[in-house]
């Protein structure tokens, strides 16, 4: 009986590391698209400012493209 709730026991926790580690892959994935946005909308944001467009017309233009370009690269 004792090694019934032993083997329970293990495979629980190798369950439990096995979705924490897709967790965290997931993350890592999420992290690098939202750097890969960020640096596309914060180059693409002044330039459009200086063009003389205004801050909410640029941000929309800006959020449109980099989100494009985002789903292009997956």
């Amino acid at each position: 009986m004792a090694k019934k709730i032993v083997a329970m026991f293990v495979m629980c926790i190798v369950l439990v590391a096995t979705l924490y580690v897709q967790e965290t892959a997931a993350i890592d994935e999420n992290m690098k698209a939202y750097a890969e946005f960020k640096s596309c909308f914060n180059t693409c944001k002044p330039e459009c400012i200086a063009e003389g467009k205004g801050n909410s017309m640029c941000e929309i233009k800006c959020d449109s493209e980099c989100a494009a370009k985002e789903v292009a690269g997956n």
